[in-house]
């Protein structure tokens, strides 16, 4: 990918998050516009990591990505029902829907490292081996 093309979209992202985080809208289930735009470029993510495994036919294994995105769709929807006022908010409770959203986060992010990792091109390579 072109180190230019790659800065403009980050940009683009940088300024998007921006004026989406200065919306003071409220929008039925997911709550503000930011949440929305989370729920936007995760399946933007998807759709493109799908794209990358399917046509590109690499040798990556894809039981981590699978992992991944339904932990982090599991993490996404008990984020939602553990809003204020949802099925899952107990504010005076030991178990908090927002800090078990925090470890499926935590998890997806290692599947997520898993399945980057496991296209071993190089049999040698120090960080596959590791893991």
């Amino acid at each position: 990918m072109n180190k230019i093309y790659f800065v403009i979209v980050f940009v683009l992202i940088v300024v998007i998050c921006e004026l989406v985080s200065r919306c003071q809208i409220y929008l039925p289930v997911l709550g503000g516009p930011a949440n929305l735009l989370v729920a936007i470029f995760l399946v933007l993510f998807l759709i493109a990591e799908l794209l990358i495994v399917f046509y590109h036919k690499s040798n990556i294994k894809k039981r981590w990505g699978i992992a991944s995105a339904i932990t982090f769709l599991l993490a996404f929807a008990i984020w939602i029902l553990s809003d204020t006022g949802r099925p899952l908010c107990f504010p005076t409770s030991w178990f908090q829907g927002h800090a078990l959203w925090h470890v499926l986060c935590a998890l997806a992010l290692y599947f997520l490292f898993r399945y980057h990792v496991s296209e071993n091109n190089d049999k040698g390579s120090s960080l596959v081996t590791f893991f």
